[in-house]
């Protein structure tokens, strides 16, 4: 609206009915006046007579002059229109003139529109105040630079909650436009030449791996004497060799050549009871003694072996099985406490505050949910494992039995060994499934003995069967809780045994579980498999009632049960790690939604994450692209190879394929990033 002439001030300071003093109406006349000036103006350019003019002058000042209140303001409005016919003539011109809203009055209902037109800018007349201070803030914001938010504001674009966050993602934004601009590498780079590096990388390690074992086979063959060297050592060797040993001990042999056995076998894989019996402790000492399953090892069965070496690596895992004392006399020397050992080798290290390293990589588990209740319940979800391109169905399987718990008599569950058995021989004659190695676990000696007589007459009455399973690559193994520590298979099959008994009463004594360190077995016996668990079982985890036992192992099979009930929910949603998703994958990920495709953000249960996947549109349940977008949660490793070789290797054996993508080029180019994706999702659905 235009300014108001002063000679239509003076005509409305004439108007009694709306200037009375201290209770003047203000909105009212400010509305009169903004009305009176486009008319007045409008009338002087209208094609009026002189005489009309004036008329129509007066009939302003008076409707105006005997309006008191919005509402007769809009019934004034109202009247005049409806008295002045030729007034709809120049309509459009001071609809074009004053940028008034009236293309709805040459209709039936213009009169009624106007009046609606006319009760809108009344009642946003309160809000100018307002209004006046939001547009001082928005020229202050363009006169410091950041004109766009009060732009993007004005427009619709941004919402007055949202006003700080489009801040703060504008002053980022300058930041990061300014930090490249002022970084050379940034400025030069390029996704693809930064992926063709990678490429590089991974084909000269590859090469230096191969030179490596290349060299290191040279150099200890050269290390080896010829046949016909004049050497004494080498001619005691060559004797006992003729004569299959005989009058001569190993350990006599190896303390007669002390310098050839260090150059014929400068690596030696021994127990530490054939160290402590084969080797002299005089004996030139070992650079490197290094102990595996540390935590089943007594320490003073590892003195021996300790005594050989200039330094120690010991590896073992706390939270497995320590050494079985089954069969060991349980005498404490309770005036030398402090001298007693501990548990196992790898307790008394620990104790002793020695220099360690934690191993978090996990690589058995082909699957996630394999390992996910036992990385959630024990080891705090600090285990890095791997997701699987099918990570939204569990391979862990929970298999109810109808049948009862001999507890009484045979101390086994028939029913359930049976269903265990039954499904070893429908694995054995598909084709297919035997290609699985196949492991059992029970949770008690007898439950392993039934089993195992229930698989033999299986194998009586097909001999088939048995042909068939000593031809796997791997024999089937039936072990209980004590001694199945260090064995993995394809397929772990678990026969819980305990439940109720043929009256339905359920005892809350499941055997080893109920021990110290129970919890370590369950622990080894639900991190075996490597593909698939199935859990067959009498009991539900319902049944056990923990307020009839303070044992952590019967806690945790409780757990497990209900674990494996739901199909692997719990830990999953447990196990949910502490890296959230970041801003570039959700940016990522939306784009690809809005596309058609169905994409996840970190995808994995433990802090590795691929950050962004691909379902395929036939399969919603498995993914058929992981895509890396270069997120603080990819660098957890330390070094380029596990992050761009390494890991994308192991994911690779799983199933997955990959790519990267970097934030820089999304910056430069969001089209062409997407366009890339599009490309490699297209290429991988062609190929499939």
């Amino acid at each position: 609206m235009k300014n108001i002439p002063a000679d239509v001030l003076e005509l409305f300071s004439s108007c009694q009915g709306l200037i009375i003093g201290e209770k003047t109406n203000w909105e009212a006349v400010g509305r009169a006046v903004e009305i009176s000036e486009a008319l007045r103006d409008g009338i002087r350019k209208a094609p009026f007579t002189a005489e009309e003019k004036i008329s129509i002058s007066k009939n302003i000042t008076n409707y105006y002059g005997t309006a008191s209140s919005k509402a007769d303001i809009s019934d004034v409005t109202e009247e005049l229109f409806a008295d002045n016919s030729r007034f709809g003539k120049i309509i459009s011109e001071l609809s074009e003139e004053y940028e008034l809203s009236f293309d709805s009055l040459e209709s039936e209902n213009w009169q009624t529109e106007a009046k609606l037109q006319a009760d809108r800018v009344i009642a946003a007349l309160p809000m100018l105040k307002e209004w006046t201070g939001i547009m001082d803030i928005c020229r202050r914001l363009e006169e410091s630079g950041i004109g766009n938010i009060a732009e993007a504001y004005l427009e619709g674009r941004v919402c007055a909650n949202d006003l700080l966050k489009a801040f703060e993602c504008d002053l980022f934004s300058g930041l990061v436009s300014m930090t490249i601009s002022e970084t050379p590498v940034l400025t030069k780079f390029q996704g693809t030449l930064f992926e063709e590096t990678i490429r590089k990388y991974g084909s000269e390690l590859e090469k230096f791996r191969s030179l490596t074992i290349q060299e290191l086979t040279a150099k200890l063959s050269a290390r080896i004497p010829a046949s016909d060297d004049a050497d004494a050592e080498l001619a005691i060797l060559k004797k006992a060799i003729k004569s299959g040993g005989r009058g001569m001990s190993i350990r006599r042999l190896f303390e007669s050549m002390p310098k050839l056995l260090r150059r014929l076998c400068p690596v030696m894989l021994m127990s530490p009871m054939s160290a402590a019996q084969y080797i002299d402790p005089a004996s030139p000492k070992f650079d490197y003694v290094i102990f595996d399953e540390a935590s089943q090892l007594p320490t003073c069965e590892a003195v021996g072996a300790l005594s050989r070496g200039e330094n120690v690596i010991i590896a073992g895992d706390p939270k497995q099985l320590p050494p079985t004392s089954f069969f060991s006399a349980s005498h404490v020397d309770e005036d030398n406490y402090e001298k007693e050992d501990l548990e196992s080798l790898l307790d008394d290290c620990l104790a002793l505050s020695m220099p360690s390293e934690h191993l978090l990589w996990h690589y058995r588990s082909r699957h996630e949910s394999l390992i996910a209740y036992s990385n959630a319940k024990y080891y705090d979800n600090k285990l890095y494992t791997f997701p699987s391109p099918d990570n939204r169905i569990s391979k862990v399987t929970h298999i109810a039995v109808e049948g009862f718990y001999d507890r009484s008599n045979s101390r086994t569950n028939k029913a359930e060994a049976q269903a265990v058995t039954d499904e070893i021989v429908r694995r054995l004659r598909d084709p297919e499934l035997r290609k699985e190695s196949i492991g059992v676990v029970t949770f008690s000696m007898p439950q392993q003995n039934l089993i195992d007589d229930m698989l033999d007459e299986a194998y009586r009455k097909e001999p088939e069967l048995e042909k068939i399973a000593d031809e796997m690559y791997e024999p089937i193994i039936i072990k209980n809780l004590e001694n199945i520590q260090g064995d993995e298979r394809d397929v772990i099959m678990f026969s819980i045994g305990y439940g109720p008994d043929k009256d339905g009463k359920v005892s809350m004594n499941f055997g080893p579980l109920n021990r110290d360190g129970g919890w370590r077995r369950l622990n080894v016996a639900i991190s075996r498999a490597r593909k698939r668990m199935l859990v067959f079982s009498v009991i539900t985890s319902d049944m056990i009632d923990l307020a009839g036992t303070r044992s952590e192992g019967v806690e945790g099979l409780k757990g497990f049960l209900k674990y494996a009930e739901q199909g692997g929910g719990i830990a999953v949603k447990a196990g949910a790690s502490r890296v959230t998703a970041e801003g570039f994958e959700r940016l990522v990920a939306a784009e690809l939604k809005k596309r058609g495709y169905s994409a996840d953000c970190s995808v994995g249960c433990s802090d590795f994450k691929v950050d962004i996947a691909v379902a395929a549109p036939s399969e919603p349940n498995r993914y058929i692209l992981g895509i890396f977008c270069g997120t603080k949660a990819n660098f957890t490793s330390s070094t380029a190879e596990d992050r761009y070789i390494s890991q994308r290797t192991v994911l690779h054996g799983l199933g997955w394929e990959t790519m990267n993508i970097h934030i820089l080029d999304w910056l430069d180019n969001k089209e062409k990033v997407m366009e890339r994706i599009e490309n490699r999702i297209k290429s991988i659905l062609d190929n499939k």
